[in-house]
């Protein structure tokens, strides 16, 4: 596959009414992945119809950063570099699915034209997913630990100024159920922390280091349409003293 895709750190998505574009815990509480122009093959390794289903993903894509100059010119520092590289193996039966992924890439944050091979930052990362979605019943996660993807929506959207490191681990559980009432009742919680000390060796002044994430939502299918009530709840941790911050939402929404 040639062109834009989502990456193959983009696994799943969790349910939600009103949180679709940008699905919940995305970039701040252990969701991650992003779509990049670039070269994407897949692979399967045993067959056409095996019991279960083992599928080698690669992909090669372009870079991004906040870098200096303009991020969106492919003439400037933040997109110099090695491509950004992952590898996925996934493994799908009939109800659930397991996979696992590994990110690389190497940015060059040095002006154009100038030689700076100290001016390099390494992002790297690791992440495991899985699914169970027997009948009505759903329960679907992810975990990563990784550094310097800000790119990819991890240390909750935080990029480093610096040639210093940003990490951060995250993850999140939803659990599901769809009654044949075609009502469906849906929990979620998702997390995130960065290493505060990295963050603010990096030059992050007011760095966020801790999100947790709930949401809790029930909908209701008739026909083509599905109703859902959802009610969202948000703590962050932010700065070098451990300020918090709370915020809630709740939402009502129509799908056709």
């Amino acid at each position: 596959r040639l062109g834009q895709a989502w990456t193959p750190m983009f696994g799943n998505v969790p349910v939600s009414l009103s949180h679709i574009a940008f699905p919940l815990g995305y970039g701040s509480a252990g969701m991650v992945g992003w779509r990049f122009p670039g070269v994407y093959f897949y692979w399967g390794l045993n067959g056409k119809n095996p019991p279960v289903k083992v599928q080698l993903d690669a992909a090669l894509f372009t870079g991004s950063w906040n870098g200096p100059g303009n991020n969106v010119n492919f003439l400037t520092g933040g997109n110099l570099g090695s491509p950004q590289m992952e590898l996925r193996l996934n493994f799908i039966g009939k109800t659930w699915e397991v996979y696992t992924v590994g990110h690389y890439d190497k940015k060059n944050l040095a002006p154009v034209n100038v030689n700076a091979p100290d001016s390099t930052l390494n992002g790297a990362a690791f992440e495991i997913g899985a699914k169970y979605h027997p009948g009505g019943f759903l329960l679907q996660g992810n975990f990563f630990t990784g550094k310097n993807i800000g790119q990819q929506f991890g240390e909750i959207t935080q990029v480093s100024p610096s040639t210093h490191d940003i990490s951060s681990t995250g993850g999140w559980v939803q659990i599901g159920y769809k009654f044949p009432s075609k009502y469906g009742l849906y929990a979620f919680y998702g997390t995130e922390k960065v290493n505060k000390n990295k963050a603010l060796a990096a030059g992050l002044s007011n760095p966020r280091t801790l999100n947790n994430l709930w949401d809790f939502m029930v909908d209701k299918s008739v026909g083509p349409v599905t109703l859902g009530l959802e009610y969202l709840y948000s703590n962050l941790t932010y700065g070098a003293g451990d300020s918090t911050v709370h915020g809630s939402q709740l939402a009502f929404s129509v799908l056709y």
